[in-house]
């Protein structure tokens, strides 16, 4: 009798540390895409936060492919920003991001007008009615796009990782720059959130 209920003790005591490990396990969390609108949510999600797509952990449950995105050894000074912010952990403000973004664009052809071996742009249009999109990567992210119409500018999106950080809107009267918060910036983002997860099908 008394080496039963020893065992019995015994065997609630590895269950219950079965159940902790099993709660630690489940609790530790990382970064994960989307797979269908391409964001960046948390791997215990069972529904993405943005699009509802339910979360498949077979195939996004890695720390790997959560980092797919990010360039391993990256040339452009956006991609090693970019790594340097989202790996460990080093700030830059919405301005210094729109700087770095900025650089990078105006830094994608060296002095003879060669673009450089990072660097990779497409235009398309079929992705939005009645607009020309043009996509700019650096490393194999996309960093900035352009949205024209008859040959005219009407947006630009600087992107930073899977989000837009800042736009300019010239299809109204006010074309300066927008930070997220902002009325323009907050229209702009709805109206295009689904760029960066159509994107991904043209990164070189």
């Amino acid at each position: 009798m008394k080496k039963t209920k020893m065992c019995i003790i015994f065997l609630l005591l590895i269950a219950c540390v079965l159940t902790i490990v099993g709660n630690f396990e489940a609790s530790a969390s990382y970064s994960i895409y989307c797979s269908e609108c391409g964001r960046m949510i948390d791997s215990n999600s069972k529904f993405c936060m943005y699009c509802g797509h339910r979360v498949n952990f077979s195939t996004g449950s890695s720390v790997q492919q959560s980092h797919a995105m990010i360039p391993q050894n990256p040339s452009s000074l956006y991609g090693r920003c970019l790594r340097e912010n989202l790996i460990n952990g080093v700030y830059y403000s919405d301005a210094k991001k729109v700087s770095i973004v900025s650089d990078t664009f105006y830094g994608r052809k060296d002095s003879a007008g060669n673009r450089k071996s990072w660097y990779y742009s497409t235009h398309r249009d079929d992705i939005y009615p009645n607009y020309r999109v043009e996509l700019y990567y650096a490393d194999g992210v996309l960093f900035f796009a352009n949205i024209t119409k008859n040959s005219k500018t009407q947006v630009t999106l600087h992107y930073w990782g899977d989000e837009i950080v800042a736009c300019r809107d010239f299809r109204g009267y006010n074309d300066e720059l927008s930070y997220v918060g902002s009325s323009v910036y907050n229209a702009v983002n709805t109206e295009f959130s689904n760029l960066y997860s159509i994107a991904l099908r043209y990164a070189p």
